[in-house]
Formats: structure tokens, sequence, C-alpha cells
């Protein structure tokens, strides 16, 4: 049970000793709380975890309700009027700012966070740029400097052949982050 203010370092190194251990830790507020979570960890104990996953139906409709529900602000309701007025998926992934916006109930922020889901990518620059980062750790400049635009980094011996890399003068590189070792860190 978890009874002070700063828990977060606790927590921390409790769960290393659960990882290490292979153990599942339940932090609780009271005693209350522990009870519950422990008697609701007994009921589902041996069933499958698909007992507890979201149902939804195959029939159209529900598949429908389903997806667009998924967006932030949009409702049951929001996604009946939708149907009604519009009438299929790719007829409402197809509609217009300004047509969405004549449906009631369907204002500037519902219209394009919906248009959002329907037209922005999956991941956005940062997202993109960080993932490629990845693979470039080994190679950053220390001091958080990044290299004039006309220098490129060098490439490894197993790169011959292949371009070198250069990166834009706006990009901030980090040092990169020290590697953990979860059985040093326990002594």
């Amino acid at each position: 049970m978890c009874d002070v203010t700063e828990h977060q370092e606790l927590i921390r190194e409790l769960t290393k000793v659960c990882l290490i251990n292979n153990l599942t830790v339940i932090v609780a507020w009271s005693n209350d709380e522990a009870g519950q979570y422990i008697a609701t960890f007994k009921q589902f104990e041996h069933k499958p975890p698909d007992l507890i996953k979201e149902r939804v139906d195959k029939d159209y409709d529900s598949q429908l309700r389903t997806a667009l529900t998924s967006i932030n602000k949009v409702n049951k309701t929001d996604v009946e009027t939708l149907r009604t007025s519009l009438g299929s998926f790719a007829d409402i992934s197809n509609a217009s700012s300004d047509r969405l916006q004549t449906l009631p109930g369907f204002g500037q922020v519902k219209v394009r966070r919906i248009k959002d889901a329907f037209e922005k990518p999956f991941r956005n620059q940062s997202t993109s740029s960080a993932f490629s980062l990845g693979s470039q750790v080994s190679r950053v400049p220390p001091r958080n400097l990044a290299p004039p635009a006309s220098e490129s980094l060098p490439t490894g011996a197993n790169d011959k052949g292949k371009e070198k890399e250069t990166f834009p003068p706006d990009r901030q590189f980090r040092e990169p982050s020290p590697v953990w070792d979860i059985e040093l860190d326990l002594i």
C-alpha cells in the first residue's frame, strides 16, 4: 500500500525488482482499493482475455459506430446523424467541412476533429523524425550542437558506397542516453 507523497522513486525501484523476478505489483492508496484490485484479479485470473475486451457486433452500423466514436468528441448520437444524413463511411469521410457543419450538433471543433481523423497522417513530423533518429544515436555530436549545414557526419566502415548523411542546421541533437543495466541498478 502506498502511503507516502513522494512515491515515484520507490515504485520505480519496486517495479525493477518485480520485472527481474517475474512478479506483479499492485499499488493502492487504501486497504479497500487493494481489496477491490485483488478481488477483480481473482475473478478474471483463469478467464480468457477476450472476456474483458470490448465486443463489437459484426453488422455495418455497429462497426461504423465503433469506428467513428473513436474520434474524440464524437458520440453515438453524432454517428447516427452522420449515417442518416450522409449514408456510408466513404461519404462521411469525403464530406466537406461546410457540409458537416450544417448538421445539427456539429460545430467547428467537432468537424475539425472528424476531418483531421480522415485527412491527417497517423504520424506527425516530430514523431517521424524521432523514429528516424533512433538509428543515428551513435553518431550524435556532443553538447547538443547540430553540425553546420555544410558538414556531414562520417559514416561507418560498413557504409561504403553510401552517401554521407547531412542534417538541417535547425535540428538540435542530444547526447545518447546511458545504457541502463538493471543488474547494476539493484545492487
